[in-house]
């Protein structure tokens, strides 16, 4: 039985087929999606009077109802975000390069609209959340297409910046490994799984700091995690990477040089302009806090 504590948000769906976490999500800015989820699972999320189920889709005109705790939560949780501005790296009619600081999360919105930083620009690929450096967005539909197209057709070359535990040799290499789900943890990626898509990754010695191999890295493939995953396939783990790393590694660091987060910067893109057909590279310098991790080692 709900008490007076339990407030009820009620919130209408104006677009069609949008999952009902990630239609939360949007709306409850003090929220995660997986506090969300919870909520649903314990019975707090009801859609057109209805308990709601994990995973539903939503359809234009859903109504849904969402049971919170204590007096001051309406306001804490329909707050909105304070927006982001991200520094351009390079911009035209077409197109956005962005620079995006660790920690930030890229995520689609109901339309795949990029609405946590900039209502008009589209999103065409993604970063992990703790990767820093360039992605790319488009400012219309029929630039998004042509974009898409580039990613899906790998004409886009995506280099990275990353710091591995080891002195990794041959100094130059590829590994070509399918990914897929982990047979272990499906939250997880692996070189060893049912479903295997093909991913190749190729990677230069920079050169060595102390116990460790600076790479520039440059993929073929865009699959979930795969630098991360490939490299801690043959041995060389990305540092302070927390799901495929060395735990023990990771908090020594951490103590010793202050990395709190993988050391990954997505520091080059190459692609072709939607408006003239020609080969645009932009470049990311490396993060401040990757750049002082550096510092410290040597």
């Amino acid at each position: 039985m709900r008490t007076q504590k339990h407030k009820k948000l009620s919130f209408i769906l104006d677009g069609n087929n949008l999952r009902l976490d990630v239609f939360l999500s949007q709306k409850m800015y003090g929220e995660s999606r997986s506090e969300i989820q919870k909520m649903i699972k314990s019975g707090d999320v009801f859609v057109d009077a209805k308990p709601a189920k994990a995973g539903m889709i939503l359809k234009r005109g859903s109504k849904i109802d969402v049971f919170v705790d204590g007096e001051n939560a309406e306001s804490e949780i329909l707050k909105p975000q304070k927006k982001v501005i991200l520094p351009v790296l390079y911009e035209d009619k077409d197109v956005a390069v962005l620079d995006k600081p660790a920690g930030l999360v890229v995520s689609k919105s109901e339309d795949s609209l990029f609405a946590d930083f900039d209502s008009d620009k589209f999103l065409v690929h993604r970063l992990d959340k703790d990767t820093s450096g360039i992605f790319v967005t488009a400012k219309n539909s029929e630039a998004r297409a042509i974009l898409s197209k580039q990613f899906a057709d790998r004409v886009v070359k995506k280099r990275y910046t990353t710091l591995v535990y080891g002195h990794l040799k041959p100094l130059r290499g590829t590994i070509e490994a399918g990914i897929g789900r982990s047979l272990k943890d499906r939250k997880k990626m692996s070189v060893f799984s049912n479903k295997l898509k093909n991913a190749v990754t190729h990677y230069k010695v920079v050169r060595y700091y102390g116990p460790c191999s600076l790479l520039d890295v440059e993929i073929e493939t865009g699959r979930t995690h795969q630098i991360r995953v490939h490299l801690a396939s043959i041995g060389f783990p990305v540092a302070g990477d927390k799901a495929y790393g060395n735990k023990f590694a990771n908090v020594e660091f951490d103590r010793k040089y202050g990395l709190k987060r993988q050391f990954l910067h997505a520091h080059l893109i190459d692609f072709v302009l939607p408006s003239t057909g020609k080969n645009k590279s932009v470049e990311s310098k490396l993060s401040a806090d990757l750049k002082s991790v550096l510092d410290k080692i040597l």
